[in-house]
């Protein structure tokens, strides 16, 4: 597994949203993290076709999905929700 690109954009409000495209399992997973300054919560959206919650549907996805709440992909203000 590698970060082929990683992007952060912060909010005024103090909120920061991680733009990540990871390469493994023969394919690209684009994922937005998004830091909620207010609840102090994160939370991850993957893209297929669209943004949806991103909640390990799959083995591979359950596989990404806890590196990330576990930090090992990205290190986090807030936890994984």
């Amino acid at each position: 597994m590698r970060i082929k690109e990683h992007k952060t954009v912060k909010g005024i409000s103090g909120d920061r949203h991680h733009h990540l495209i990871i390469d493994w399992f023969d394919r690209e997973w684009k994922i937005l993290l998004n830091d909620n300054y207010k609840t102090q919560t994160t939370t991850a959206h993957l893209w297929d076709d669209e943004w949806r919650s991103f909640d390990g549907r799959s083995l591979e996805e359950a596989v990404v999905y806890d590196w990330i709440k576990s930090g090992k992909i990205i290190k986090l203000k807030y936890k994984v929700q």
